[in-house]
């Protein structure tokens, strides 16, 4: 799915405006280094504006940063966001400007990041057992428990 999301202006943040496909989070690193996974195309339409523009498939996680300060007092914030049917459909987003913030976004992201792959796989293998058996056999195995 072709995505397009705007980062803001760069010269109102407080560094360089990325985006990656998030494959691993390493809690070891406290900066943009902990995010593993391919670089997601930033487009420059206009002078000093970033937008994300790429296609990338239905089901993944990607982290980007973008401009959310003044040119007077530059800010950049990190967002964790899973790319949906509907687009790009943000989870959280984190201050990342001082270490304490990058160590805190790197170490949210991460619960979230590995929560999120938990959560998809029982729910699938929840889906599987429940196959395994008929309405009524359910109905009668939940009324035995109660």
């Amino acid at each position: 799915m072709i995505i397009k999301k705007d980062l803001g202006r760069e010269h109102k943040a407080k560094g360089k405006l990325w985006a990656k496909v998030l494959e691993e989070v390493d809690t070891e690193e406290m900066n943009g280094y902990a995010f593993k996974g391919e670089w997601v195309t930033i487009i420059n339409p206009v002078k000093d504006y970033k937008e994300i523009e790429d296609d990338i498939e239905i089901g993944k996680y990607i982290v980007y940063t973008s401009a959310t300060g003044s040119t007077n007092h530059p800010h950049t914030s990190i967002t964790i966001a899973k790319v949906t049917e509907n687009g790009l459909e943000d989870i959280a987003t984190f201050d990342f400007n001082t270490k304490i913030e990058k160590k805190i976004a790197v170490k949210e992201i991460a619960k979230i990041f590995y929560n999120k792959e938990e959560d998809e796989e029982l729910v699938e293998n929840l889906k599987a057992l429940l196959k395994k058996y008929s309405k009524e056999e359910i109905i009668k195995k939940l009324n035995e428990l109660a």
